[in-house]
């Protein structure tokens, strides 16, 4: 008798185990999201408004690059899909074990693209898709070679000591007093 009650006891106590390991399953609180994002070499992290302008002479050989790398926890990454039209389609991106991620297309420059990244583990969760969202379109303008152009040219007016000439390169929206600067100017010239 004490055998049998023995032995239904340890069969109870097996079934309750397995039952508590299938409750637990998936229900890590663990965040799906990403270590890093980037389109070509621009991280989202640096994009503060939410869309980026891209010189079309930053493309990579005519192609534009989403990656980064993606974590689950202590869960499988399962899938990472992109989204270029407003996460109404998805494509799905190479990955890695670790993680990291490539996703490349080349892309229309007449048009902007509305961009969404979304990772999912093997248990089912996926990150906040908002939360990876840029609005990618294209421009011809050079900005580097723009820079480096108003950069010569206020380095001319200095050295020319024309104080009006180079205030005419100072922006708008100078943080500093420009009243301070130009007498700043002055006493440098004079």
């Amino acid at each position: 008798m004490k055998t049998k009650l023995f032995m239904i006891l340890i069969l109870l106590l097996s079934f309750s185990s397995v039952h508590a390991k299938w409750w637990i399953f998936g229900g890590g609180e663990e965040e799906v999201g990403f270590d890093y994002l980037y389109i070509n070499s621009l991280s989202f992290d640096d994009i503060s408004s939410g869309s980026a302008m891209l010189p079309i002479n930053q493309l990579e050989k005519g192609a534009l690059h989403v990656r980064g790398k993606a974590r689950s926890g202590k869960n499988q990454i399962g899938a990472i899909s992109v989204s270029l039209d407003g996460a109404k389609t998805w494509q799905k991106a190479s990955f890695e074990k670790d993680g990291g991620f490539d996703f490349s297309f080349e892309p229309d420059t007449t048009q902007s693209y509305d961009i969404y990244v979304k990772v999912i583990d093997t248990t089912g969760k996926s990150n906040e898709i908002e939360d990876s969202h840029i609005k990618v379109s294209f421009t011809n303008l050079d900005a580097q070679a723009t820079i480096q152009e108003t950069l010569n040219h206020l380095k001319t007016y200095y050295e020319q000591e024309d104080d009006s000439n180079f205030m005419r390169y100072v922006s708008d929206a100078f943080e500093g007093d420009v009243m301070t600067l130009e007498r700043a100017l002055r006493k440098d010239f004079s």
